[in-house]
């Protein structure tokens, strides 16, 4: 009759060998999703610098000091201008980039992803072989909320977002938009950031991640794991009894005979 200790070696092998098994058909499920189930989605990469070569033409940024009110920003592409009020105060005067205006300005080099890596996709943009786009996020918080100071700089949900995105044929595009409200999953409002579109991941790009709403689309690979889960998990928990077993539930506690020769020789004595 097999004993404790091989009962739980065995056990412990073939749990090994399902949590392996588990493991590798997690992966290429997961893998797979990523590959043909997931939509095209944008990935951005911050620019810093106040000078941008895209499409042949030069986008800068200049800062203009105000004598009264509010500092401006004058953005310059392709022969156009816009001029921006400086929206949150800067408290970061050393800074000689965009980051100085991070609070409430924000540009990205942006590139849709689809049936690739994002790591793929960079590669793609550095060869030329997928375009890349160049966008602005700029955070308009309502009049007074700055100057109000405290909640007021960081209660977005009350805030709205002018998207601009300057093209490679020199135009300058932009549109206004507010913050999304819990129910647009079944009525965006008109003028909503609407979740799905690159406009909304920019924008939700530009603030901390603590104050972006919950996804109403959920889209991960979670939902294409199956069996695979729970068999890892099962697994998992069942090695690590069988490990217990074979160190602990298996050890020999009788206490060993003495040989047969003392007995003999006890019994001399005696």
């Amino acid at each position: 009759m097999p004993t404790p200790r091989r009962i739980a070696i065995g056990t412990l092998a073939l749990s090994v060998v399902a949590f392996s098994a588990a493991v590798t058909a997690m992966a290429q499920k997961v893998a797979r999703f990523n590959r043909d189930q997931l939509p095209p989605k944008p990935v951005f990469s911050p620019v810093d610098a106040t000078a941008v070569l895209f499409g042949g033409h030069e986008l800068r940024f200049d800062h203009q000091d105000a004598e009264t009110g509010s500092d401006s920003i004058i953005v310059s592409f392709a022969g156009e201008s816009l001029r921006l009020r400086e929206e949150i105060p800067n408290e970061l005067d050393a800074v000689p980039d965009l980051r100085r205006y991070e609070e409430w300005l924000r540009l990205y080099r942006m590139v849709i992803v689809d049936n690739m890596s994002t790591a793929q996709a960079l590669e793609a943009v550095s060869r030329d072989e997928l375009d890349d786009r160049l966008v602005m996020v700029v955070l308009r918080p309502p009049a007074g909320a700055v100057e109000a100071g405290g909640w007021g700089r960081v209660w977005f949900h009350t805030f709205q977002f002018d998207i601009y995105e300057f093209t490679e044929d020199g135009r300058i595009l932009s549109d206004r938009y507010k913050f999304p409200t819990a129910e647009q999953a079944e009525t965006p409002s008109e003028g909503e950031l609407i979740e799905g579109t690159w406009q909304y991941d920019a924008a939700m790009q530009s603030i901390p991640p603590v104050s972006r709403p919950e996804p109403t689309s959920v889209q991960n690979a979670s939902l294409a794991l199956g069996w695979t889960f729970p068999v890892a998990g099962l697994s998992s928990l069942t090695a690590m009894a069988s490990l217990i077993g074979v160190f602990v539930l298996g050890r020999d506690t009788r206490r060993p005979s003495p040989p047969a020769d003392q007995d003999r020789g006890e019994t001399a004595s005696g």
